[in-house]
């Protein structure tokens, strides 16, 4: 009875966020209503489309082989391709049923009418890659075929489109809303302008973008979700969409095309700010490296496209910068503030990196799966990153792959250019509060947690890339890369033990973390020598 009660609990405490919105298309798409949305969908007046420039993919397909290579797992179709292909996990068949390897510069037109050949041949009876998400980024791809105009009258890719896009329209992710819904307004924006002539799928592709990008981009330019990486996603497709209006002007996309752009321009802000300009990457919440394009690829193509970046002030994302000398540390000062989606959020307020330079020294260890298992729960959880955890409970409850019962709440106490404090009320349920300042000195920061409401025994974690060299001078204090020294006033020696560094998806490699208990105080100091 008491576990049920437990159950419950944490169901509330993850639901109770949720949007009216959300809630009725969950009911309406689970009891299978959407059917009753009811569109006169003609796709009759095809518009020839100019070619656009566009971020490309990393090579995924290799066509001798009839080999595709996504998140670190490769496959080989000895036959025709298994568009259902499941053994490596939902999120590789999605990469599959996306079509991006259609647009790879090294294959022929014979070959991408063969593979939408097969893909017609089999649409019947493909699952998970008629999900909205992985159809929302195929109509993306095909448009992108479609404009090299060598595919312009491929009768199956305008069937499969044609498919995709009534089927979008009847099933756009309200349910879940974030990025979700931003790729399927990104999705039917594509499409517009191939079939410009279709009012009720360009109001509401406008609808949609106008809307979500208002309220997904915060005033400091970052996308609400705060993850590095689906900010260069989505900032990627958005120029996209404004490359597209630019090589295909209508009179109906110039005054939309003014408020792409300044969305576009507030964000590059953001990314020039939070990553030096792309000097270095930041893993907070879900991020690593090789699934987005990079910050240079991105600054390249803004640049191309003759945007500016608008300068910004770190605020509402609640990332904050210090420097000192070579050193670089990134704060996460900031509460989930996606609250009705925080599916990429992890347990990891007040947690920090560090880099010399741009060479990453304290980092966060990163994802390599979206898998419902113990990996996913560990790599969300607070004992993961370098904040403070009281007898291995999370600052976020954090639970399933994406989902999070309690958040924490931050109040910055106290904020100058070289300090920095800040309170939060995740461990409010176990009557404490956890405070942590930093304070930049002549060579070194300074880090001091408290934990405030009853005696109470913490545990901080530090944790280390794997290329850095680590030597213990006492039982404080330990010496990286023979020129930083960290040494922490705790109420028990320091302990090194190893943990699994996310290189990539599906891909683990050993590394060291410095951890160790505290009671209700502790201060950390990280030295240059």
């Amino acid at each position: 009875l008491g576990l049920m009660f437990k159950i419950i609990g944490l169901i509330y405490r993850t639901v109770r966020y949720l949007t009216l919105q959300q809630i009725l298309y969950r009911v309406l798409y689970a009891l299978k209503l959407n059917g009753a949305f009811r569109y006169k969908f003609s796709l009759d007046s095809k518009h020839p489309l100019i070619s656009f420039p566009f971020v490309h993919q990393n090579l995924s397909y290799h066509k001798e082989l009839n080999e595709f290579s996504f998140l670190n797992k490769k496959v080989c179709f000895s036959d025709k391709i298994d568009w259902n292909f499941s053994e490596n996990g939902k999120l590789w068949t999605y990469n599959l049923c996306y079509l991006d390897f259609i647009n790879q510069k090294n294959l022929e037109t014979t070959k991408v009418t063969e593979i939408l050949n097969g893909f017609y041949t089999g649409y019947d009876t493909i699952i998970s890659g008629k999900d909205p998400y992985p159809t929302s980024l195929r109509i993306m791809n095909l448009i992108k075929l479609m404009s090299n105009g060598k595919h312009y009258h491929d009768d199956n890719l305008s069937k499969i489109l044609f498919s995709d896009l009534r089927r979008l329209l009847k099933s756009v992710e309200y349910h879940l809303l974030g990025n979700h819904v931003l790729e399927n307004g990104f999705a039917l924006y594509f499409a517009v302008h191939a079939y410009p002539t279709n009012h009720k799928l360009r109001n509401k592709a406008i609808k949609i973008l106008r809307k979500e990008l208002e309220e997904q981009i915060l005033n400091d330019g970052a996308h609400f979700e705060r993850s590095l990486m689906y900010h260069q996603i989505i900032l990627s497709r958005l120029l996209e969409c404004i490359s597209l209006s630019k090589s295909n002007p209508h009179e109906w996309n110039s005054s939309f095309l003014d408020f792409l752009i300044s969305k576009a321009e507030k964000m590059l802000g953001w990314l020039n700010s939070i990553t030096e300009r792309g000097q270095v990457f930041i893993r907070f919440n879900d991020s690593i490296e090789g699934i987005s394009p990079t910050t240079f690829e991105i600054l390249r193509f803004s640049k191309y496209l003759e945007l500016n970046s608008i300068s910004t002030t770190l605020t509402d994302s609640g990332f904050r910068k210090f420097k000192v000398n070579d050193l670089l540390m990134i704060t996460n000062t900031g509460r989930i503030i996606s609250d009705y989606q925080p599916g990429h959020s992890h347990a990891n307020t007040f947690s920090f990196l560090l880099f010399d330079k741009t060479k990453p020294i304290i980092v966060d260890p990163g994802i390599s799966t979206y898998e419902n298992n113990r990996l996913r729960l560990q790599q969300r959880s607070t004992t993961n990153h370098n904040t403070i955890n009281i007898n291995g409970i999370n600052n976020n409850e954090v639970w399933s792959s994406f989902r999070v019962g309690r958040r924490a709440k931050v109040k910055i106490i106290q904020e100058h250019t070289d300090y920095l404090k800040a309170v939060h009320n995740g461990y409010s349920h176990i009557n404490l509060l956890h405070s942590r300042s930093w304070k930049v000195e002549e060579k070194s920061i300074r880090i001091l947690d408290e934990l405030i409401g009853k005696s109470a025994i913490g545990e901080f974690n530090i944790h280390l890339h794997p290329e850095v060299k680590v030597q213990k001078i006492s039982s404080y204090k330990v010496l990286l890369n023979d020129n930083l020294i960290i040494e922490v006033n705790s109420n028990a020696p320091l302990e090194i033990s190893s943990y699994d560094y996310a290189v990539g998806f599906n891909r683990l490699k050993k590394s060291l973390k410095i951890h160790g208990q505290f009671q209700n105080k502790t201060e950390t100091l990280i030295t240059i020598v």
